[in-house]
């Protein structure tokens, strides 16, 4: 077994794939794709190009459809659907994918009726992933995640922790705009939840941990510490080549930094935070943020220079690569 607490996600989405290839030598065709699913998963969520989660969860999915075997498809079409709504928005079809489960499907299977908790729990993490990075809150579950894993004692595995550090984000971006308890509560519980784990894996569970403390600062009217806690984060993410919460740390500096006026730096990060997307393959989010600079900044604004901690930050990556 790998053990994904102590070993970089990275590092465990290549031993899943190693064992999918050994079983796949040895005939053992449940080990193959239990090993596969597993492997979409952790690479989905550490970062992988979102055009190759996109091909392979697709061609996983069809694959399964061919053999007639349920276990395993629900989560690739998740993964599958996420991918694309991430690259090219929320309401593309995809032509040659209409035997897969759509979006919409899968949310009528994971609702309030479905026996299958697990499936419950994970379609909520996807739920709280698309939320946050179109900014539409509308549709996230009403029982937080949390409070559901810890009432059930569910084993934790790398999609749970992942879908409350996005429930930890979404409640704080909502208890700012709605002053409300519970919301707080839930980002408390969630930034508390991920400062142990981080005790446990700097690699993969720090970067989160500070992004949510950064939160924390920032609804609490810290500021001075909210800007460390984001530089932080976003070094972090950088260093643990988590490039997709590198964009999300960066578009959150961005925002807060232009609540307080600094435009110039706000700029700056809001760039970044689009460059990161488009590596990640987010293009559909990229193009959201690029709208938010426009509505910002207008067309005119001129950038004097690029923000000196970010730029510590990419020369850190610089050098980082060179050693």
């Amino acid at each position: 077994l790998v053990s994904w607490v102590a070993e970089p996600l990275q590092s465990i989405a290549d031993s899943h794939l190693l064992g999918y290839k050994y079983g796949q030598r040895n005939g053992d065709v449940v080990s193959s794709s239990l090993n596969y699913q597993f492997y979409l998963q952790v690479s989905y969520l550490s970062g992988q190009s979102l055009h190759t989660a996109r091909m392979k969860s697709r061609e996983f999915a069809q694959e399964l459809l061919q053999r007639k075997q349920i276990f395993g498809f629900n989560g690739a079409c998740s993964i599958y659907q996420q991918s694309v709504a991430f690259i090219e928005g929320m309401d593309f079809v995809e032509e040659g994918t209409e035997k897969l489960i759509s979006w919409e499907s899968l949310k009528s299977r994971a609702g309030p009726n479905c026996a299958n908790l697990d499936f419950r729990l994970v379609f909520a993490c996807q739920l709280y992933m698309r939320s946050f990075l179109f900014q539409q809150y509308n549709q996230i579950p009403q029982d937080g995640l949390l409070d559901r894993i810890t009432a059930k004692s569910v084993p934790l595995r790398p999609l749970f922790y992942c879908g409350v550090f996005y429930e930890g984000l979404v409640s704080f971006r909502l208890a700012r705009q709605t002053d409300g308890k519970e919301y707080r509560r839930k980002g408390e519980a969630a930034l508390v939840f991920m400062r142990n784990w981080a005790k446990c894996s700097k690699w993969n569970f720090e970067n989160k941990y500070l992004l949510l403390e950064a939160e924390m600062m920032n609804f609490s009217g810290y500021h001075d510490q909210a800007c460390q806690f984001y530089e932080d984060a976003i070094r972090s993410s950088n260093e643990h080549k988590f490039v997709h919460e590198e964009a999300m740390g960066s578009e959150l500096a961005a925002s807060f930094f232009f609540e307080i006026g600094l435009h110039q730096k706000s700029y700056s990060f809001f760039l970044h935070s689009v460059d990161c997307y488009k590596k990640w393959g987010a293009l559909a989010i990229a193009k959201r943020v690029e709208n938010d600079i426009l509505c910002k900044f207008g067309s005119g604004f001129v950038q004097e220079s690029m923000d000196d901690s970010l730029a510590s930050i990419l020369a850190q990556k610089g050098s980082s690569k060179r050693r």
